[in-house]
């Protein structure tokens, strides 16, 4: 059994699916799941948890609970540079947190968990083959975006997105880290992807954050689904 963790746009992954709740000593999880894939929405599926809400301990303790030993997180992101550009999606590398929620399943230890490749290149290695074998359009554009994570839910301002630029970051978003530093406290394999929906603040000298459309966001979130749920049902 796999793990896909998914939040903005990805409702297509888990449609007309019965939905499960999965009880953990942090609280209930929503959960649905289509043979051996449990797909968690960390939003809920009517997405009413905004990020700073939302209950990660309690997500990630259902999957280590579960007996699943890897995981994937698909994330919607804004784009800093072209590395990921809206209507495309990527592997991250790396993340800097600045959301500054200090999540840690280690409250009354000091455990002090190495974070020098936060993501498995292994498990990135093999969502790249299984784009090549579902014969996707929207392949991943990379595999070593830097994501940065702000708390949310407000959006970022021009200036802050300009920081992050000079400062090397790739993409911006609100929850990736916050379920990283959880899944390899807890040695779940983990990896992220992420889909932009729209360029940050001040990119590209835009006045106000523009959305992609409903369209253009379920198409290449139906192509991520092939890829992932291709992966995640095999052994």
């Amino acid at each position: 059994m796999k793990a896909i963790i998914g939040g903005t746009g990805t409702g297509l992954f888990y449609q007309n699916l019965e939905r499960r709740s999965i009880i953990t000593g942090f609280g209930e999880v929503e959960a649905f799941v289509l043979g051996d894939v449990v797909f968690i929405p960390r939003h809920r599926a009517e997405h009413t948890v905004p990020p700073h809400k939302i209950n990660y301990k309690a997500e990630i303790t259902a999957i280590k609970e579960l007996g699943i030993t890897s995981a994937i997180g698909i994330y919607a992101v804004g784009s800093i540079t072209g590395k990921i550009k809206p209507g495309r999606w990527g592997l991250l590398s790396q993340f800097v947190d600045l959301s500054g929620r200090g999540i840690t399943m280690f409250d009354n230890k000091a455990v002090h968990t190495d974070m020098t490749h936060p993501f498995s290149l292994e498990l990135n290695e093999k969502i790249i083959a299984s784009a090549k074998e579902t014969g996707t359009i929207y392949g991943p554009a990379c595999s070593d975006a830097v994501y940065v994570q702000t708390n949310g839910p407000r959006l970022e301002t021009a200036a802050e997105v300009e920081v992050f630029s000079r400062l090397g970051f790739d993409v911006v978003g609100m929850t990736c880290a916050s379920e990283a530093v959880l899944a390899r406290e807890m040695d779940i394999e983990f990896a992220a992807a992420a889909y932009s929906i729209n360029l940050a603040a001040g990119v590209q000298g835009t006045e106000e954050t523009q959305f992609l459309d409903d369209a253009s966001c379920s198409a290449v979130t139906a192509e991520m689904a092939k890829v992932f749920i291709n992966l995640a049902g095999k052994s």
